[in-house]
């Protein structure tokens, strides 16, 4: 937003499908995927010549014109989620996992008695997404088996069509989509998140 102050944070992480270390550590949650910090830095942004422009700035045909784009999603709670029987008022911990195409990302596991909000913090980028793609998103419990408590798909021509209103902002922004999705198997329970399409030049 102040590209001739601010600095752009880039961290470098290696992934491992397995890692032993965790599992020596009985950090069941981080066997799988796994991934350890190799480096960051900062990169002044001044330099650059970067550009601003605001997302309520985009006009309607922009994002339904433009062949791939940046998906962003930030989830924001998942309500009425199915406990086991006998679990009614005990605390769950559940995450969303989200894949669009070859990518997926996780927003971080989050323990609750009732329903679950994410912080603002839990925004996660997609790149080089084609119009035509989709989005998957699958609310899951942590356990020593991952469980899926339901799960919804989003066509990423729904997201650049929609209009809706962004609270932040103060009005309505082309390319965003802000919506109580029902979760398909989700006995009931429903998944609260925004997404965006930004076009790519």
């Amino acid at each position: 937003q102040e590209p001739r102050s601010q600095e752009l944070k880039v961290s470098v992480y290696d992934r491992d499908f397995f890692s032993a270390k965790e599992l020596l550590t009985l950090n069941i949650g981080q066997t799988f995927g796994a991934k350890e910090l190799m480096g960051r830095c900062l990169v002044k942004l001044a330099p650059l010549r970067c550009a601003y422009r605001s997302f309520d700035s985009f006009k309607r045909e922009e994002p339904l014109t433009a062949d791939t784009g940046i998906v962003i999603v930030r989830v924001i709670t998942a309500e009425h989620l199915q406990r086991a029987p006998g679990r009614k008022n005990t605390a769950m911990t559940a995450y969303v996992r989200v894949k669009c195409g070859d990518d997926s990302a996780s927003v971080p596991p989050l323990t609750s008695t009732a329903n679950h909000t994410w912080t603002n913090a839990n925004t996660l980028e997609f790149y080089d997404v084609k119009f035509s793609s989709n989005i998957k998103l699958k609310v899951m419990e942590r356990a020593l088996q991952d469980d899926s408590l339901g799960n919804l798909e989003v066509l990423v021509s729904d997201i650049a069509d929609a209009c809706d209103f962004n609270p932040l902002s103060g009005g309505r922004e082309h390319g965003f989509m802000l919506r109580h999705f029902p979760l398909e198997d989700g006995g009931g329970a429903r998944l609260t998140a925004s997404l965006r399409f930004v076009p790519c030049c």
